[in-house]
């Protein structure tokens, strides 16, 4: 669950390394780009002004229609409120419902993108409409709408806020020690060649900037032999978005050879959702279980309420019950209880449901609240200035080159 104190929107993780005499002599400045090269995702140029998709829905609307009245509204409970006046369970229009301006956004070229909203779009939500309405109403499912509804599930997963602090405490963690790992073994691959007489070789002449938000600078030591190298990267939404279309790409395959079904709840029972609503479980006990499951980790079963009365789902590497299955009442008492607990700042259901309240009540913070307000309404402007900054190149640097020793 997000805390306002526990990360910030983004950060620098800087990593220096000293170097002596046979890396100055493999790695000289008019050659430093030999160490480095890099893979390009397609960034497609941005859009005029009127057709910029700025307002994200981090879950779709035609999603959330599955709980929504013939008024188009659901009922929202707040997991964290400014005071204890607020209603428990609120009525709410999906329009305004999970969703944050220029969450997406990317800066290429110096100039917005809303690329990524688009591909989300065109890639993944509008196939899966159809084959959701046919889910939703028991019709056939070809072996098409299968995988269109896995690949929904699939970006349904990555691209919540949720999924964000997630990677940026991760990352937190994680990042000084990779940086300083690469750094390494491209200095020990110039070594290497300079050792071995053998060149470096030359980088090919259309070699496009990282998506990644990363820099390298060389710093010659002045005074005689060695230096410094040093690699800067910047944890925030440009490497959530890189990690996403990468996800969404590469370990995708993972769900798509799973066995997949669709399950009922007991009879007079109903799923609810969630502004985080796809749940990677990894279950020991009843009393033993986290929802850091990974899409290929045996095992983990991995499920995501598609309406009311119907769950997609499956078990990784297991074989899973026939489509319309009624799950026993245990089994649903665990999934409706992890839903709750994987939501992020709202569960959502048709009505209001108290039991709500008694797996998880909700968290009374006005200042966390104002916090939170204030890390959003900054969000765009902050992590466009992070990112124009990382992309800026240093004085003997190779700016927006993922490094890798050749």
């Amino acid at each position: 669950m997000f805390e306002a104190s526990r990360w910030k929107a983004t950060s620098f993780t800087i990593v220096e390394l000293a170097f002596g005499c046979a890396a100055t002599a493999a790695c000289p400045s008019e050659s430093r780009k030999c160490v480095f090269s890099s893979t390009m995702y397609p960034w497609a140029p941005s859009v005029t002004e009127n057709q910029f998709k700025r307002a994200n829905h981090f879950v779709p609307r035609s999603y959330l229609k599955g709980w929504a009245g013939t008024d188009g509204r659901v009922s929202v409970y707040r997991l964290l409120v400014p005071h204890d006046r607020v209603r428990v369970w609120k009525r709410a229009s999906i329009r305004g419902l999970a969703f944050r301006e220029h969450l997406y956004t990317s800066v290429a070229g110096g100039a917005e993108s809303d690329e990524l909203e688009r591909w989300l779009d065109h890639d993944f939500e509008a196939p899966a409409e159809e084959p959701l309405r046919r889910a939703l109403t028991d019709r056939r499912l070809t072996a098409e709408d299968w995988r269109k509804l896995v690949r929904f599930l699939a970006a349904q997963d990555a691209r919540t806020p949720a999924r964000y602090e997630s990677m940026f405490l991760r990352n937190e963690r994680e990042l000084p020690g990779l940086i300083e790992g690469s750094l390494t073994t491209a200095l020990e691959a110039c070594e290497k060649a300079l050792l071995d007489g053998v060149p470096l070789p030359e980088p090919p002449p259309d070699l496009e900037p990282s998506p990644l938000p990363f820099r390298v600078s060389v710093e010659p030591n002045p005074e005689g032999e060695g230096g410094r190298i040093v690699g800067e990267a910047l944890n925030g939404r440009a490497m959530w978005l890189w990690g996403i279309r990468r996800a969404l790409t590469v370990p995708i395959a993972h769900l798509l050879r799973q066995r997949w079904t669709i399950l009922r709840p007991p009879e007079g029972r109903a799923f609810l959702t969630s502004d985080n609503p796809v749940i990677r479980l990894r279950f020991r006990a009843h009393d033993d279980y986290d929802l850091n499951g990974g899409w290929g980790v045996p095992k983990t079963d991995i499920f995501l309420p598609l309406g009311p009365g119907h769950l997609l789902y499956t078990q990784i590497d297991r074989r899973v019950p026939s489509r319309g299955s009624r799950m026993v009442q245990e089994l649903y008492e665990l999934i409706y209880r992890t839903t709750i607990e994987n939501a992020y700042r709202q569960v959502i259901a048709s009505h209001g449901d108290p039991e709500v309240e008694k797996v998880r009540p909700r968290s009374v913070d006005a200042a966390q609240v104002q916090a939170e307000r204030e890390m959003w309404a900054t969000w765009h402007q902050k992590q466009t200035a992070a990112e124009l900054e990382i992309r800026s190149p240093l004085p003997g640097s190779i700016g927006g080159h993922t490094p890798r020793a050749t």
